[in-house]
């Protein structure tokens, strides 16, 4: 139950982050840092690759699941990416994001596997 609250909670997080008009965020200036973006795409996409993993393998086998959350991650990252290119909210699409996610999902895939023995 946990791991589904997780899993769904961390979607919308991802969703609304992703989503939210430049405008909105913080002008603190710790977005500044270069590149600190794409770290944050990492750590998005590889907690969610993991929890949908974790999750997904309850309900199938464990290569099936975690096969499907990153297919998922990668789906989810590319259509992020086209909504902000869309949608004209200050946000745009860039394909090192995708990449970043990319990345992140193989990291998350990789945790599942090394920590998840089931």
């Amino acid at each position: 139950m946990a791991t589904r609250t997780a899993a769904f909670l961390w979607t919308i997080f991802i969703l609304v982050a992703s989503l939210i008009p430049k405008g909105a965020v913080n002008d603190s200036g710790l977005l500044d840092i270069p590149h600190l973006d794409k770290l944050s795409h990492v750590v998005m996409y590889t907690i969610f690759v993991f929890l949908w993993s974790r999750l997904l393998s309850y309900k199938t086998s464990r290569v099936k699941g975690a096969r499907t959350a990153f297919y998922v991650s990668i789906a989810l990252g590319l259509l992020m990416e086209i909504c902000q290119y869309e949608m004209d909210m200050g946000r745009h699409f860039d394909i090192l994001d995708i990449i970043a996610n990319i990345i992140g999902s193989i990291i998350g895939l990789t945790a599942f596997y090394k920590i998840i023995k089931h």
